[in-house]
């Protein structure tokens, strides 16, 4: 059965010590990056979700963290080679995750639910109809959370397609009811394969999306786990709270 291996880091009480090890599986170029964050906190998670990443491909493949190397396509999507591995990676504050398939179409995206933002707004300009009028129609309660749900599962889609910019995302649509389902209303360039979506809940205050795509005769499974730093290679299973495919 085909996996989609999701990685997950709390970062807002990591000591300093695990900051400088996560610093030194980065290359030379990804210090300096690094470097130009302004915030501290921004510093911290880069640098945690970039060695995050390098030892989530080092679970699958028989390469040390600190030896990958990275190459973009002409749409800026990062990629490895020639390990056959796919990947996402993910950051807001205080809070980092990575996926990892191998041969399958992948992407992911995180966001915090307690941020201050204009959410209707926002949707009015990014997405579909039915998902404006869903998110307005909500109880109070419940619209920030279906506001990134919504969101992060389209940047979750966007990335797995890696054509950046070139999809609109007011061409994609999802209705997410009361119930644990993911529904997909439209799904443009979907290709072949069908797509399997989950979002999860890391903490109470994010929200986490992927989208996997590419199984030929398996269905893909997908496993999210937290991740307690290089010591810790056998984290906490997480449920997702809604799945759904094509």
């Amino acid at each position: 059965m085909p996996d989609v291996h999701i990685w997950f880091r709390h970062t807002e009480q990591i000591d300093p010590q695990s900051i400088d090890a996560a610093r030194a599986t980065l290359s030379v170029g990804e210090r300096a990056r690094l470097e130009r964050f302004q915030f501290q906190e921004d510093r911290r998670d880069y640098a945690l979700a970039h060695d995050l990443l390098r030892r989530s491909l080092s679970r699958l493949a028989p390469v040390s963290p600190h030896e990958w190397t990275f190459e973009s396509d002409a749409y800026g999507k990062p990629w490895v080679n020639p390990s056959g591995l796919a990947f996402s990676l993910s950051h807001t504050r205080g809070f980092v995750a990575c996926a990892v398939a191998r041969d399958l179409r992948v992407g992911l995206d995180i966001e915090r639910i307690d941020r201050r933002i204009d959410a209707l707004a926002i949707a009015g300009r990014f997405f579909s109809a039915p998902e404006a009028t869903a998110l307005e129609r909500c109880r109070a309660d419940r619209q920030a959370a279906l506001f990134v749900e919504l969101w992060t599962l389209r940047e979750a889609y966007v990335k797995a397609l890696g054509l950046g910019l070139s999809q609109p995302l007011t061409d994609l649509s999802f209705d997410l009811g009361e119930d644990a389902c993911i529904r997909v209303a439209a799904l443009p360039r979907a290709g072949r394969h069908p797509w399997l979506f989950a979002v999860f809940a890391p903490s109470p205050q994010t929200r986490m999306a992927v989208a996997a795509s590419g199984g030929e005769a398996e269905p893909l499974r997908i496993v999210a786990r937290s991740d307690g730093g290089p010591r810790d290679d056998d984290g906490t299973l997480a449920e997702p709270l809604r799945m759904g495919s094509n």
